[in-house]
């Protein structure tokens, strides 16, 4: 009797999860972006609840939830009902702005589940018309010969902690300016208010190849398609220099299992989609997604990574 009672409850198990997968999504899906309408996250977010929306059979809302350098959305995640009925579509800034915000009202490890990347946009350091540099060994030695003032979308931000790895990397000083977000940084830039930004390749680009901006350099590696002819900081010798803004999808901690397998599925069929993979060549994005595990061992990586390069350079939260 005890052996069929237990493989009784464990069958009732298997067929309740098996059943929540099948039913999930039985309701519509809220995708929360932590940061204003009309960026390029929001954008690809609304790209991307369309595709979930067409594959689910089920309406995909996307809610925007800024401020806070991005914790304000994320937190209210973290707080929402781990079903997989609320997600948060974030950045990178997920795992840099712990490293220096204080006070964020969430455990990043503990409130909110990591389910899947998306993938990546290099960055581009830019400059305007308050420099000379054509390129970035031109501009540290300018660095080194006056003050600049270097232009973030925020605190804590990929853009950010991108401009911290090139003043590490070149031995410079620079005044850093936070501004509100992506949009504001750049016009500084281009109205000779601040002198470099570090960018996606879709914000400034157009700029870039009007000569209203100059392509310094990508942060990295390799070249980037859009710009062939501007170089990456590992060929011009400047080692430590690995940024990339990237885009993933979150729901709160305690999700069950099959539910985030579910939406980490829904993940790749989205970026199979036409429409989605059109707009993702449009800003350059290298789609990547990987699996439920390797997402969370990412991001662990990432914020110790981002909490001791913080440390470091004296930007630990106070």
């Amino acid at each position: 009797m005890k052996r069929l009672t237990i493989a009784a409850t464990m069958a009732a198990a298997l067929a309740t999860g098996a059943a929540t997968a099948q039913s999930f999504p039985s309701q519509p899906v809220t995708i929360v972006v932590p940061y204003g309408a009309g960026g390029v996250t929001d954008g690809l977010s609304r790209e991307v609840a369309g595709a979930l929306q067409e594959a689910w059979g089920q309406p995909v809302i996307v809610e925007n939830r800024p401020g806070g350098g991005s914790m304000i959305g994320s937190a209210h995640v973290a707080t929402s009902t781990p079903d997989g009925y609320t997600l948060l579509f974030t950045t990178s800034a997920f795992a840099t702005g712990p490293a220096v915000l204080p006070d964020i009202p969430f455990d990043p490890r503990a409130d909110i589940q990591p389910i899947g990347l998306l993938g990546y946009i290099p960055m581009v350091f830019v400059a305007g018309p308050s420099t000379e540099a054509t390129n970035i060994l031109e501009f540290i030695e300018e660095a080194r010969e006056r003050e600049l003032f270097a232009a973030t979308a925020g605190l804590g931000t990929t853009t950010h902690f991108t401009v911290e790895m090139l003043m590490q990397a070149a031995g410079i000083v620079m005044e850093t300016v936070h501004y509100s977000g992506g949009g504001d940084a750049a016009a500084a830039v281009l109205g000779g208010h601040a002198d470099i930004y570090a960018s996606t390749p879709g914000s400034t680009l157009d700029n870039i190849r009007a000569g209203n901006l100059r392509g310094l350099a990508t942060p990295g590696d390799v070249r980037i398609s859009v710009l062939p002819d501007m170089p990456s900081t590992a060929e011009l010798g400047l080692e430590g220099i690995n940024a990339t803004f990237w885009v993933g999808l979150f729901a709160p901690a305690g999700v069950p299992d099959d539910v985030a397998q579910t939406i980490n599925d829904g993940i790749a069929t989205a970026l199979e989609n036409p429409s989605v993979a059109e707009r993702l060549e449009n800003i350059n994005f290298q789609a990547r997604p990987n699996s439920v595990a390797e997402f969370e061992a990412q991001i662990e990586r990432e914020l110790t990574y981002w909490a001791e390069l913080a440390a470091a350079r004296g930007l630990a939260p106070n």
